[in-house]
């Protein structure tokens, strides 16, 4: 049987699939890169562009980078105020949704049927002048 332990080759349960942000050992290839920060010579994950700082692991740390950063700081605090309009809503929602539901099982009451009269009309003959 095989090494199912050494799981470079794409099995398992990512099927061959890229993994970001799970597996971080390995054999990953680093880059030579100087820190924008401290000016320290460092390796980095990536290939570096020129287009955009590259820190050392200290800087990173220190700026809040990492698995520890809340990654979504940009977003803003959530309101805690929507919570009332968004009940609000949802009730006015649930009486519209009500009255159609009332409509549409409503029994129908039943129509007369409604007879026809026959009025006889007489024929009145011409009157002669």
């Amino acid at each position: 049987m095989g090494n199912f332990k050494d799981n470079r080759s794409g099995g398992g349960r990512n099927f061959g699939r890229r993994s970001f942000g799970g597996d971080r050992g390995g054999d990953r290839e680093m880059h030579s890169a100087v820190c924008s920060n401290c000016g320290k010579n460092c390796e980095v994950p990536f290939e570096p562009t020129g287009s955009k700082p590259v820190y050392c692991f200290d800087c990173f740390k220190k700026m809040g980078g990492g698995r520890d950063s809340n990654r979504f700081q940009d977003r803003g605090p959530r309101r805690d105020d929507s919570r009332p309009q968004n009940n609000e809503q949802l009730d006015a929602i649930n009486r519209k949704v009500d009255k159609i539901l009332e409509l549409l099982t409503k029994v129908p009451t039943p129509v007369k049927e409604k007879k026809e009269i026959k009025i006889p009309i007489k024929k009145i003959p011409p009157t002669k002048e």
